[in-house]
């Protein structure tokens, strides 16, 4: 688990409390009323500064009251909305174990502020008003606030220190400047040297893309984050658009997925041909044939959108270059994710260093 999973998941819990905004708005609007005009009534009575201070207390008190029982009425209308939240946030998995409890206890505060809601909808404003229960809803609106306040603030907290984490942005390019790309893998346990591996083969792919779109520079590729836990890697350019990494990836996702469907005599006859194009045989003559028999599928599209000549021998080289790492890389991370796009090929992959 990286941070960048911790923080979405304080962002997915906000943006399911956020659409209990108005009832928040609601609540606080209570809490201020009754707190505002209580200390206004009490100021004059002790003050002395009218003619019968304890009739005009009790008027006070009463109007106040009056105001609080016609806001919860209204706060009523937001209970759907209350109960949606409640609902979402004790169905979302979460494995951060303390939102969990902070998550819990708001879901507590929610369904007392409810109860009470419910208990004073029952009664008639002055059995309200002799009830006592107003006092009860002031504690359960302060508990319900101080808990959405706080997972609010929690979540701007680890949003902030995980940008601040990100690598500083290169002399003379501003954060308006540049697209970012982010690579991200499903795979939990990490040994060293797989974490090496997997970078290695995103760096070989990289360099390759920055030939490709931008001959005769060099590092204009840069990184904004690496974490390992489960591999996330944000890059960032401001010369090359890198969302047609999105594009490429893609492709070859649903390239290994027709590989793996295609019937088995077919697909070993692709091999074979393939097999027939390389020169250089060695021990991984049939891996490199499955790697290129699945690039080679999709290799005009690719052509197309790095702007190539398919025509051109050597272009199509540059293809089968830049995509052997990323298939290396996919094979070795077949559940993840580039960008918002997310991919599942732990079904197939193993059919690239199958023999069949």
């Amino acid at each position: 688990m990286t941070l960048n999973d911790v923080v979405k998941e304080y962002i997915e819990v906000k943006a399911i409390i956020d659409n209990i905004s108005e009832a928040i708005e609601q609540s606080e609007n209570i809490v201020s009323t009754y707190s505002r005009r209580l200390k206004s009534s009490t100021t004059t009575y002790f003050n002395g500064t009218v003619s019968n201070p304890t009739s005009n207390l009790a008027n006070n008190i009463s109007g106040c009251m009056e105001s609080v029982y016609n806001a919860v009425l209204h706060l009523n209308s937001q209970s759907r909305e209350l109960y949606k939240c409640t609902v979402l946030l004790e169905n979302k998995p979460i494995s951060n174990q303390a939102l969990v409890d902070e998550c819990s206890e708001f879901i507590d505060s929610i369904n007392v502020v409810m109860d009470i809601i419910c208990k004073i909808i029952e009664l008639q404003l002055g059995d309200f008003k002799k009830s006592g229960v107003c006092s009860d809803l002031l504690d359960a609106l302060t508990t319900f606030l101080a808990h959405h306040k706080y997972i609010v603030l929690l979540c701007n907290h680890v949003t902030y220190i995980e940008q601040s984490l990100y690598e500083p942005l290169p002399k003379g390019v501003e954060e308006n400047e540049i697209n970012l790309l982010e690579i991200k893998s499903a795979k939990e346990s990490y040994d060293f040297m797989t974490y090496s591996d997997d970078i290695q083969n995103l760096s070989k792919f990289l360099t390759q893309f920055e030939m490709i779109k931008a001959p005769g520079t060099s590092r204009i590729i840069f990184t904004r984050k690496i974490e390992n836990g489960s591999l996330r890697v944000v890059l960032a350019s401001k010369e090359i658009e890198l969302s047609c990494i999105k594009d490429i990836v893609d492709a070859l996702v649903s390239a290994i997925r027709s590989f793996a469907f295609l019937p088995s005599d077919i697909r070993l006859k692709k091999l074979e041909e393939e097999t027939k194009q390389i020169e250089n045989e060695n021990a991984r003559q049939d891996l490199d044939a499955k790697k290129l028999t699945i690039i080679n599928s999709q290799i005009d599209s690719f052509i197309d959108k790095l702007g190539l000549d398919k025509n051109k021998p050597e272009d199509r080289e540059k293809i089968q270059q830049l995509c052997i790492p990323l298939v290396n890389y996919l094979n070795s991370n077949p559940v993840g994710s580039i960008n918002d796009m997310t991919y599942d090929l732990s079904s197939e992959l193993h059919l690239i260093e199958d023999k069949s």
